[in-house]
C-alpha cells in the first residue's frame, strides 16, 4: 500500500529538506506531490479536499524515516 507515494516521497526528500528546512507535511497521491503544511491536519484537509475520502500518504519531511501516516475514512466535523 502506497509503494508508489513511498517512493516518490524518497526521490524527492532531499529537495523537500531543502525547500523546507524547518520542516512539514508532505501530501502525495499517485506520482503527485500536493503540496507541504506546517500542521498534519492541515495537510490531511487538503488532502481529503483534493482527492476525497482515499489512501494517500502524508509524511513529516523531517520525521524519522520508519513513520509513516497515511489517511482512509477519516471525517472532520
Amino acid at each position: 500500500m502506497l509503494e508508489q507515494e513511498i517512493k516518490i516521497f524518497e526521490n524527492n526528500k532531499a529537495k523537500l529538506k531543502e525547500d523546507y528546512p524547518s520542516g512539514g507535511f508532505v501530501v502525495i497521491k499517485d506520482k503527485e506531490i500536493l503540496g507541504v503544511w506546517n500542521d498534519r491536519q492541515d495537510a490531511l484537509k487538503a488532502g481529503i479536499e483534493k482527492y476525497g475520502n482515499v489512501s494517500f500518504l502524508v509524511k513529516d519531511i523531517l520525521e524519522n524515516d520508519n513513520v509513516i501516516n497515511f489517511s482512509r475514512d477519516l471525517k472532520f466535523v
